[in-house]
């Protein structure tokens, strides 16, 4: 799974100038941070952010299905979500893309996550690094959407594991959503 060369290096999100995939990599050593680390690397995220997001979707346990919303895996995909990065895989040519059942798989779920992630950047026309807006459209499948309570909760985890990084922590989520200014958003994420 090769990131399309023609896309522009972004999502570097709420970095402050410091290389975190390097600080990431000399700091974090949890069973599933060199994985973390190499979808980061391939889809142009900040593994702190995306470790952040897997402890909170899941607190990094590869197993859980919610029976309520079948959400499953370290990434807690639902069947549309899966179906999605799926879509964007085959686009690409990908001979076996993503499916509900690699939500299970803790690598080729982490490695979805940061793509989904990626392309939720243009899908979602996230503007001003603005991590609540991408977040919650990561959490609902809906652009517009604002997931105030997730989003606080990702940036808690997040700011632990920067902290333990030695990295400053991210400013609160109300400064973004009082400077997000994104064009009309997409109601909802396609899965054809």
């Amino acid at each position: 799974m090769v990131a399309p060369s023609s896309q522009p290096v972004r999502l570097e999100i709420i970095q402050g100038g410091l290389d975190s995939g390097l600080v990431f990599k000399l700091t974090q050593h949890g069973k599933y941070d060199r994985h973390y680390q190499e979808a980061c690397e391939q889809w142009k995220c900040d593994p702190f952010v995306l470790k952040g997001l897997h402890e909170t979707e899941s607190g990094q346990s590869p197993t859980p299905v919610r029976g309520d919303t079948l959400a499953a895996g370290i990434s807690q995909f639902v069947p549309s979500g899966a179906a999605a990065v799926g879509n964007l895989q085959r686009r690409r040519g990908v001979k076996r893309p993503f499916r509900y059942v690699d939500a299970l798989d803790p690598v080729k779920s982490i490695h979805a996550a940061a793509e989904l992630l990626n392309h939720l950047v243009d899908y979602c026309r996230v503007t001003n690094d603005n991590l609540a807006v991408l977040l919650s459209a990561y959490n609902t499948g809906k652009c517009g959407a604002r997931r105030e309570s997730f989003v606080l909760r990702v940036v808690k985890h997040t700011n632990r594991f920067r902290t333990m990084g030695g990295i400053p922590p991210m400013p609160e989520p109300e400064m973004w959503w009082k400077k997000s200014k994104r064009r009309t958003p997409r109601s909802r994420l396609t899965t054809s």
